[in-house]
């Protein structure tokens, strides 16, 4: 039995630009347009499991092998938004959707774990050529927040949710 695992991570510069260039400071609908460059790392975890009853290897009956690898690049995106900024009393509050497209790949080489040479025997963890793409997301923001009277500035809440639509090879 495998298992494949696939950690990814991402950090970047958002920049956008208001079509309304004052929407944010006051209620109402905006749109806008996002432009990321961002640098994706992204680790691929392949466990070989030996030790289930079934499996066909003797030489490795009993064992886990684990291999690990890691490689990171950069990626770029651009996309549309649509927020909606409103106020009562002392509050604010901010509801903000958008959609992107994604460039870029985050690719690696899995050497494997195992005795022969060439790690091609059953029950050895093998080599592997792996590539990572992101296609598309969207994602959905929420935002509330106030003044701060006693440190005189403003504070909020941000949440958020994304789904990434992503295309991973080996």
């Amino acid at each position: 039995m495998q298992r494949d695992g696939l950690r990814h991570a991402l950090a970047g510069v958002v920049l956008v630009a208001l079509i309304a260039p004052t929407a944010l400071a006051e209620d109402g609908v905006y749109l806008g347009i996002t432009v990321v460059g961002a640098r994706y790392d992204a680790t691929y975890d392949k466990t070989v499991d030996n030790t289930l009853a079934h499996n066909a290897s003797m030489l490795f009956a009993g064992q886990r092998l684990h291999a690990e690898d890691s490689a990171d690049g950069m990626t770029y995106e651009g996309g549309v938004l649509v927020g909606y900024r409103g106020s009562v009393g002392v509050l604010f509050y901010g509801i903000e959707a958008d959609w992107m497209t994604h460039q870029g790949t985050v690719s690696g080489h899995l050497e494997g774990v195992g005795t022969t040479p060439q790690r091609n025997q059953v029950g050895e963890n093998w080599p592997e050529d792996w590539e990572l793409a992101k296609d598309r997301s969207y994602g959905l923001t929420v935002r509330v927040g106030g003044e701060m009277p006693l440190i005189d500035t403003t504070g909020y809440v941000l949440v958020g949710i994304r789904r990434v639509q992503a295309d991973f090879s080996r």
